[in-house]
């Protein structure tokens, strides 16, 4: 038997054993059970990297419903791991207020004019490089962090520079994204 049967037989028997009732006193109660595994050494060798695959794993099974399981392929881990990263280090960058902000001119294409601008932020990773928010959004969303991401102040004076850079009028509206 492959090691991915077997593993998959085992949470067959636990899930067919949490599905009977459990009775604290005169109360019968009914648990579901989200499980996440990874497989040794494809996933990880050490605890710290298996604990880290069964908890991306773990989260998956959760995503997809009540009772079910997810085991990390191969495949994915790679996808797991930078997501991972990602998530632990967007953290740490807006701990530390290393995120960063550019400004994206608005042009009417008819006049050709400058008629506003767009604040963007942008994440780069040490590992992987300059992050567009398709990249780290989601991230940030699944580990909470998308609220402080919202809450970033824009710094005026890094606006103000822009401003100036791109010729901006007082009245040119800016768009924070």
């Amino acid at each position: 038997m492959k090691p991915i049967d077997a593993l998959k037989e085992k949470i067959k028997q636990i899930t067919n054993f949490l599905n009977d009732p459990f009775f604290v006193k005169e109360y019968q109660l009914h648990i579901t059970v989200s499980i996440g595994a990874c497989i040794f050494p494809e996933n990880g060798t050490t605890s710290l990297e298996l604990l880290r695959n069964s908890s991306v794993a773990l989260q998956k099974a959760v995503k997809e419903g009540k009772g079910t399981y997810h085991i990390l392929s191969h495949t994915n881990s790679i996808q797991s791991y930078k997501n991972y990263s990602i998530g632990r280090d967007l953290k740490k960058a807006i701990e530390n207020n290393e995120l960063e902000f550019y400004i994206q001119p608005l042009v009417d294409t008819t006049t050709k004019q400058i008629t506003g601008a767009e604040a963007l932020i942008r994440c780069r990773h040490p590992k992987w490089g300059l992050l567009l928010p398709g990249e780290f959004i989601n991230i940030a969303e699944e580990n909470g962090l998308i609220t402080d991401l919202d809450n970033l102040p824009f710094d005026g004076k890094i606006i103000q520079d822009r401003r100036k850079h791109h010729r901006f009028t007082s009245t040119a509206r800016l768009k924070q994204n």
